[in-house]
C-alpha cells in the first residue's frame, strides 16, 4: 500500500546547474597561450580535452567571428546603408525627373494625374532599390554569420554528446552566451552537472 503525502507545489525545486564562463579574445591564441583549466572542470574534462577544446572554439571564432575580412565588410555595409540609399534616391531623381517641366499655372487634370503617376513610380523604383541594395548588402554577411551559428552549435554539441557519453557526473552542458565581431570577443558558457 502507498502513501501520498500532500506537498505545497511551492516546496518543489528545480536542480540548479551552476555555470563556468569561458572568454575568448582573437589577441589570445590557446595554441601559444593555454587557457588555464578551470578547478570545476577538472574533474569532467582532462587537460589534453581542455586544451584540444578551446583550440577548436577559438579557431571557430577566428573564421566567422572575428575574420579581418569579415570586420571589415561590416564595416563597409555599415557606411554602405548609411550612403546607399541617399546616392539611390539622387541617381533615381535624375533619371526618372530629367527633362521634366514644371507645371503650369494652370494646369490640367490630366497633367496632375500624369505628374502624380510619375511621382508613384519614381518612389517605387527608389524603393525597390534601396530593397535590393540593402539585400546586396547584408544576404551575403548574415548567410556567413549564420553559417558560422550553425557550425558553432553542431562543435559544441559534439561536446556535449561526449561528456554526456561518460556518464551523468561529468555530463558538461557547452553554449554560446554571445559573440562581437566588433570587440573580437565571445563567451561560451559550460554549465556543470547537476549536483
Amino acid at each position: 500500500m502507498a502513501f501520498f503525502i500532500p506537498v505545497p507545489a511551492s516546496s518543489f525545486t528545480f536542480p540548479h546547474r551552476s555555470q563556468v564562463i569561458a572568454n575568448f579574445y582573437a589577441h589570445t591564441n590557446p595554441e601559444s597561450h593555454p587557457f588555464p583549466q578551470p578547478i570545476e572542470l577538472r574533474s569532467s574534462v582532462s587537460e589534453e580535452e581542455w586544451q584540444t577544446r578551446t583550440v577548436a572554439i577559438w579557431n571557430h571564432f577566428a573564421r566567422y567571428t572575428w575574420s579581418k575580412l569579415l570586420r571589415a565588410y561590416l564595416i563597409l555595409a555599415l557606411v554602405f546603408s548609411l550612403i546607399g540609399p541617399i546616392t539611390t534616391n539622387l541617381i533615381v531623381h535624375r533619371i526618372i525627373y530629367n527633362g521634366v517641366e514644371p507645371l503650369s499655372l494652370n494646369p490640367s487634370d490630366d497633367e496632375i494625374r500624369e505628374r502624380l503617376s510619375l511621382i508613384r513610380r519614381g518612389h517605387l523604383i527608389n524603393f525597390i532599390a534601396i530593397i535590393l541594395i540593402f539585400l546586396i548588402i547584408w544576404v551575403p554577411y548574415l548567410s556567413y554569420k549564420s553559417l558560422g551559428r550553425r557550425r558553432l552549435a553542431a562543435l559544441l554539441s559534439s561536446f556535449n554528446q561526449a561528456d554526456a557519453a561518460k556518464g551523468n557526473m561529468q555530463a558538461l552542458n557547452w553554449i554560446c552566451n554571445r559573440t562581437s565581431t566588433f570587440q573580437s570577443s565571445g563567451t561560451i558558457g559550460i554549465e556543470l552537472p547537476v549536483a
